[in-house]
């Protein structure tokens, strides 16, 4: 196993094996905390607000003291308060919920930031 792969094991649970990554850690790790979460609605929700805070406290701060790029701050920040919005009935997720549908398509404009690329419509 390359260094880098290693590298990955250690970081994600994963193990990445002629350029086939396995997920199933990750995927299990999901299940578990979707069973924490579905015991532990009313702290879940809580744990959730405060981290939405945390976030976006971090991204102001970074912006005011590192000087970190207007524009992506405030897509994150305006991304985190939609999600702020969307707990508003947590856990109940309406798929057609004009806040829920927006706060997918925030995540559009980072995929090229991980290597995605953005889809395009064929007509």
């Amino acid at each position: 196993m390359s260094s880098l792969a290693t590298f990955h094991y250690q970081l994600f649970g994963t193990r990445v094996s002629e350029g086939k990554v396995n997920f199933e850690p990750v995927a299990s790790g999901l299940y578990y905390l979707s069973e924490l979460v579905e015991e532990h609605t009313v702290l879940a929700k809580k744990l959730l607000m405060q981290l939405i805070y945390g976030v976006v406290a971090i991204q102001v701060l970074l912006l005011a003291v590192d000087g970190f790029p207007l524009a992506l701050s405030a897509l994150s920040v305006g991304s985190h308060v939609i999600y702020a919005q969307n707990l508003r009935r947590f856990p109940i997720v309406k798929l057609t919920d004009p806040l829920f549908l927006i706060s997918c398509g925030r995540c559009l404009p980072n995929l090229p930031t991980f290597g995605v690329e953005t889809p395009r419509l064929v007509l």
